[in-house]
């Protein structure tokens, strides 16, 4: 469709940031290419895995190449599935595992000013491994929340916080957002501003946990 104005047609936006890792290259996504050539009213075949009958060389070959891959599978190897020997687009879904990794990874933070994570209270979103023309990819957007300490005893302060919108594209600038205090007490105000300040010092901590998270999804 022409743009209102006359100049080039607005291509259409990811409707999230799980999509948008997913056909962040057109060129290797599967969907990206196959969604396209519907809306042109073409076949969404794509011709490179269009049926065709093997020769028998290329038969043998295939069979000895799907053995393999079972033989790695059996192994604890991670590939793609059998059925997709020629790995043209495989997803799997990774979010169970990703929450508990994610979850143990940030559970274990502290930061330069004395604050830590005494629990992760929540984990929403996905996690996804995807498999596009024999290369591999991963991605995953979570919300989360978190309940923070400072101090020890009785006069420890305790709140939250939480990581909106946690993505791949977010480990060199996420910050920590609605830091707030629980049990707030008029007698101990200092105490709380002072670890407001070392919850928010723990932003690089927080970013670093999720680039160790990233780097597991990706060997999954």
């Amino acid at each position: 469709m022409d743009a209102p104005d006359g100049g080039k047609p607005q291509q259409a936006q990811p409707a999230t940031k799980l999509e948008e890792q997913a056909t962040a290259k057109a060129d290797l996504s599967y969907s990206y290419w196959a969604a396209g050539s519907a809306k042109g009213g073409g076949s969404t075949v794509d011709p490179a895995i269009a049926p065709k009958k093997l020769t028998e060389e290329e038969a043998r070959a295939l069979r000895e190449q799907q053995e393999q891959q079972q033989r790695a599978a059996s192994s604890g190897a991670t590939s793609t599935s059998a059925w997709n020997s020629a790995g043209t687009f495989e997803e799997r879904d990774a979010t169970e595992w990703a929450k508990e990794a994610l979850t143990r990874a940030l559970g274990a933070v502290s930061g330069p000013r004395g604050a830590r994570v005494a629990s992760v209270d929540s984990v929403a979103g996905h996690a996804s491994i995807w498999f596009i023309r024999g290369k591999r990819r991963a991605g995953f957007e979570f919300d989360v929340a978190i309940t923070w300490a400072h101090g020890e005893g009785d006069g420890a302060v305790r709140g939250t916080l939480k990581l909106a919108g946690a993505s791949p594209d977010d480990l060199d600038d996420l910050e920590p957002s609605e830091i707030a205090v629980l049990d707030r007490s008029p007698a101990r105000a200092a105490a709380e501003a002072e670890a407001v300040a070392a919850a928010k010092a723990m932003a690089a901590p927080l970013r670093d946990a999720l680039a160790a998270f990233y780097g597991e999804l990706k060997q999954r």
